[in-house]
């Protein structure tokens, strides 16, 4: 077995397996039963003196999420970086491959109010923030040291006196900094846009975070209730008609909008009218004030309109 501590463990890994017979079928433990020495020796292996005509070598192991277990895709990942620090090593370089855990907000938390109804009725409101937290840190601490261990017998050679968390006050401090120079900087903004949000965790979910489900018109959704505590069912598909107001043609003068998604009008950006309306002259290029957040929008005409399907402009 070759590794970056060079011919004196090769040897001796070689000596041991020639006083034994070799198993007929691939044991994982006898593979791996040696690995915790390897790793450590693999992973000092050149720190000191190392070479200066090469540029120390510095890589940041995605970190996984406390919510779990590590699957095939982290093995593919650590399998891949490990390489990588091992032939700078062998080449006598330095190498620095840091590790670390994702606190993985939303899905802890998820998963730990799952977990705390189940168990003991109760949600985190009612169980208060410093207590919720608490119980959320115990059980990150529980997997991290399964995720860590599974790492150690893969033999990944980790840097684990630097071993990173990204709840880690100097973490948080970092990420706070960061936005905020952006928004200096004008990179980034604040503003009312169109979110995922969620009623039971009164927070906006990423669209990786969404779970996308086709239901026929006039469907029930099964839903959290809002206060944590069972669920509702809540009717979908219904068409409701929005007022817009529609600007310099004098005052009560509105257009009519039918949709099944009132809450993407946080997301308006133009109202479409199709070349056959009656008023098409009149309203091409008129502007509507948006009943939610007072912003004008353009009316536009464009065929894409499907008239038939009622996403054509009325009128009032």
């Amino acid at each position: 077995m070759l590794n970056s501590c060079g011919r004196t463990l090769s040897w001796t890994v070689k000596r041991n397996l020639s006083r034994t017979s070799l198993p007929k079928s691939f044991d994982l433990d006898l593979v791996t039963s040696n690995y915790e020495e390897q790793t450590r020796r693999a992973t000092v292996a050149h720190r000191n003196g190392a070479s200066s005509s090469l540029p120390p070598l510095r890589i940041v192991l995605p970190p996984p999420n406390v919510t779990g277990r590590l699957h095939i895709g982290h093995a593919l990942t650590v399998t891949i970086e490990d390489a990588i620090a091992r032939q700078m090593r062998i080449k006598g370089g330095e190498a620095t491959w840091l590790p670390g855990m994702d606190h993985a907000g939303i899905a802890t938390q998820s998963v730990v109010e799952r977990n705390l109804w189940r168990r003991e009725k109760i949600t985190r409101r009612e169980m208060g923030r410093d207590e919720f937290v608490r119980r959320c840190e115990e059980f990150a601490g529980r997997n991290a040291t399964v995720i860590r261990d599974q790492m150690a017998r893969m033999g990944a050679t980790l840097q684990w006196d630097s071993e990173y968390y990204t709840l880690d006050q100097r973490f948080s401090s970092a990420v706070t900094r960061a936005f905020v120079t952006l928004h200096g900087e004008g990179l980034i903004s604040r503003d009312k846009r169109f979110v995922h949000w969620s009623p039971a965790l009164r927070s906006s979910l990423s669209d990786q975070e969404v779970d996308k489900v086709d239901l026929p018109p006039g469907g029930l959704l099964s839903l959290p209730s809002p206060d944590g505590k069972g669920r509702r069912e809540v009717k979908l598909g219904v068409m409701h008609t929005v007022r817009y107001e529609l600007l310099g043609g004098g005052e009560g003068s509105f257009l009519l909008v039918a949709t099944t998604r009132p809450e993407t009008i946080y997301a308006d950006v133009a109202l479409a009218v199709h070349p056959s309306h009656p008023r098409v002259n009149e309203l091409r290029g008129r502007r509507a004030r948006n009943p939610m957040d007072g912003r004008e929008l353009t009316i536009v005409v464009d065929e894409a309109v499907l008239v038939d399907k009622g996403t054509e402009l009325g009128e009032q």
